[in-house]
């Protein structure tokens, strides 16, 4: 395992969207209109911009500054999005109840992951309210259509599951194969499966429930969890719909995140067999992982976590194949543009974001081609 420091911040694109830190980053495919998206999510809600336009737009300056003499100062490129869509809730919905003893003001509310049902339309957002609402908007119109959440006596049964996430969600994907299943992950350690067509709760596990001590591992770090609490920060389900791989991190000693005081006991990376809801391999970090994928071209799980480095896994979880500098100081989120088309502008590219505005898009594994700088 390599550490490879190959980084160029000359090859930068500054886009005008986003004024806060990127919480997530994702490539979709829209049938609608036959193209490619790069959505990006934040306090400030998500943003879906057509992938073509940003790698012509890049292409174009990188011909641009050879031509020039001097190439200090970065262009920034006026990006209309195709789309936004803000978390804001519907009249009968309150996600900060009074009984949580919190209280905002604010309009809309922080999107922390998003994943896409193209079969139904639908583009769902994890949400950091302490309901654990997971929205869902309507790709082409940025109308919600729904919310799976916890129940709330001033939600309709309509729009809102009777059962849920107890504190803000972290990550959200949907199962492949148009059943409409879609899975969650929040700071409570919950995995949540719902049913959304149904607006049905098939099943909630605690990660501790089912994270226990595998006596047969030889490996200190290959082991599970027991009943160590924590949360779940990143899950994503593989193409045929038949494995998810989840990540985390784990309460201290004191009984509070990481993130909230000075003692960490890491994270954790792990495979569940989403049919029968069983742990295939799992792996212990000392990092807070925050986020994962799978690559099927470049034959890796990647993960990004509370430290500069992005992470290359074989897919059993038994080692790390590389790790790769990156630009944030602490990582949120990473995609992958997964179509399957040769001619299509930046097939296989891997994309990270984190605590700053700059996302860096990888060509291939260790082989950072250029950043997106967006304020």
């Amino acid at each position: 395992m390599c550490l490879n420091n190959n980084i160029s911040l000359q090859n930068q694109t500054r886009i005008q969207a986003s004024r806060n830190v990127l919480y997530n980053i994702y490539f979709y495919p829209i049938s609608s209109t036959n193209q490619w998206y790069l959505c990006v999510c934040g306090d400030d809600g998500v943003f879906l911009y057509k992938w073509v336009v940003i790698y012509g737009l890049i292409q174009k300056q990188h011909t641009s500054t050879l031509n020039r003499k001097e190439s200090n100062t970065m262009p920034i490129v006026e990006l209309k999005p195709f789309c936004r869509y803000l978390a804001v809730p519907p009249s009968n919905y309150d996600p900060f109840p009074s009984s949580y003893n919190i209280h905002s003001s604010a309009s809309e509310i922080e999107v922390n992951s998003t994943s896409i049902d193209a079969t139904q339309n639908i583009l769902f957002g994890a949400a950091g309210d302490v309901m654990g609402s997971c929205y869902q908007w309507d790709i082409e119109t940025g109308k919600v259509r729904g919310i799976l959440s916890t129940n709330n006596s001033k939600t309709s049964s309509t729009i809102c599951l009777s059962k849920g996430h107890t504190d803000f969600l972290h990550s959200v994907s949907v199962v492949p194969g148009g059943e409409g299943h879609v899975v969650t992950g929040g700071e409570d350690g919950n995995i949540g499966l719902w049913d959304a067509k149904q607006n049905k709760l098939i099943d909630m596990i605690h990660c501790g429930d089912f994270l226990v001590p595998r006596k047969s591992s030889s490996s200190r770090n290959n082991m599970r969890l027991g009943k160590q609490t924590g949360w779940v920060s990143g899950i994503h389900v593989e193409e045929d719909g038949g494995m998810a791989a989840f990540c985390g991190g784990l309460e201290n000693s004191s009984g509070s995140s990481s993130m909230e005081g000075s003692n960490t006991n890491g994270g954790f990376v792990a495979l569940w067999h989403l049919p029968t809801r069983s742990i295939l391999a799992s792996h212990k970090t000392r990092e807070e992982v925050q986020s994962i994928h799978f690559h099927p071209s470049w034959d890796s799980l990647i993960t990004v976590a509370n430290e500069n480095v992005v992470s290359f896994w074989s897919w059993s979880l038994q080692s790390r194949q590389e790790r790769v500098w990156c630009s944030s100081h602490s990582c949120f989120g990473l995609a992958v543009n997964q179509c399957q088309t040769s001619s299509s502008a930046g097939n296989g590219m891997l994309a990270v974001c984190g605590a700053s505005n700059i996302v860096d898009c990888y060509s291939s594994m260790g082989n950072r081609c250029f950043g997106l700088s967006f304020r």
